[in-house]
């Protein structure tokens, strides 16, 4: 396990799936510097205990309620309604793990497409910022995206070139871009040159825990978000520090209810 003895850098993790079995490793995080935590659901089955973790207020989590483009078929218009409902009855709610995933050979391009504007629209209709999952979908995705723009998006993972970036930043006030462990391998090139142009006030880092780990790292941890930061500052010639702050910032700015 990734466990820091002291906090070197505070950080706000912009996307990680926990449920109740990893509240116990919330003091080991809290001791690294792990202080705020964005937790997203990919089925409508984990929603009640997302639900229930939202009501206990515990105030480094803030959660995400959406349906992943990979498990669409399984969904219903109710859960739509459902959303809806609980968006409403819940201020602290964000949206997510919603998006379009057109790799290996995925075939349900019109489903997806409708769940994804579908989730936007309460998006935008109960003012919530809503977190994405976008891979092979850089064709379509910033034109769908401009039809919400009182949206505040955060691109999990971000994986498009610095052109999709700059694209992006153009048409979109208020957009915001995530960078994952990838971003600390070699060949990571795409998101390198990407972290290289995103302004300051636009760059968030996140986890994707339990399912993303730090190149050579036995298992996921937010901790090692430490790296990544670190990495963003030698790609971008800034302070990480400076350049923590400004992520818990722009953390704040999007999450905070």
């Amino acid at each position: 396990m990734s466990v820091l003895h002291q906090a070197d850098m505070t950080i706000y993790d912009a996307h990680l799936h926990l449920t109740r079995e990893d509240l116990p490793r919330l003091t080991d995080w809290r001791a690294a510097g792990v202080v705020g935590l964005a937790s997203a659901t990919a089925h409508y089955i984990e929603w009640p205990e997302a639900i229930a973790l939202a009501n206990e207020h515990l105030p480094e989590i803030r959660v995400t309620l959406g349906i992943h483009p990979w498990y669409l078929e399984e969904a219903s218009e109710s859960a739509l309604e459902e959303l809806d409902t609980f968006l409403a009855n819940c201020p602290a709610l964000a949206i997510g793990e919603i998006g379009l995933d057109f790799a290996d050979g995925r075939n349900d391009r019109e489903r997806q497409l409708h769940w994804f504007e579908a989730q936007l629209a309460l998006a935008e209709k109960h003012r919530r910022p809503a977190v994405l999952h976008l891979r092979r979908a850089w064709d379509c995705a910033p034109t769908i995206l401009a039809k919400y723009p009182e949206v505040t998006t955060v691109l999990h993972s971000f994986n498009g070139s610095r052109e999709v970036a700059r694209q992006l930043l153009s048409t979109l006030h208020n957009c915001y871009f995530s960078f994952g462990f990838a971003v600390g391998t070699p060949s990571a090139t795409r998101q390198t040159g990407a972290a290289q142009v995103i302004p300051a006030n636009r760059l968030l880092v996140d986890s994707d825990y339990p399912f993303q780990r730090l190149p050579g790292a036995e298992e996921s941890s937010p901790i090692d978000l430490n790296a990544i930061i670190k990495r963003l500052g030698e790609l971008r010639q800034e302070s990480p520090a400076l350049l923590a702050t400004q992520i818990m910032e722009n953390w704040q700015r999007v999450f905070s209810p």
